[in-house]
């Protein structure tokens, strides 16, 4: 098991580049391999709330696949600039 073969292994494990299909994924858990860093970009081109743990924002993502965006939960929804949290 040479450093070629080890390096197409990891290759091939690594999560694809580019947005993420969520339709490809089935549970949050799958999305984990992203890392915390890509799914908080992910979450906010969205215009998610980015913050939490792996699994949490995993989650997130999980509960908006197959949503169209304008009907994203509002608790989910990251605040606007300018506006406070009550």
């Amino acid at each position: 098991f040479g450093k070629e073969a080890f390096d197409e292994e990891v290759a091939s494990n690594a999560p694809p580049d580019g947005p993420v299909d969520l339709s490809l994924y089935e549970t949050a858990s799958d999305l984990h391999m992203f890392g915390l860093e890509r799914l908080k970009e992910e979450l906010k081109q969205r215009g998610l709330k980015c913050g939490g743990t792996l699994h949490d924002r995993a989650a997130r993502l999980m509960e908006i696949k197959n949503v169209d965006p304008k009907d994203y939960p509002k608790n989910l929804l990251a605040l606007s600039k300018g506006k406070t949290k009550k």
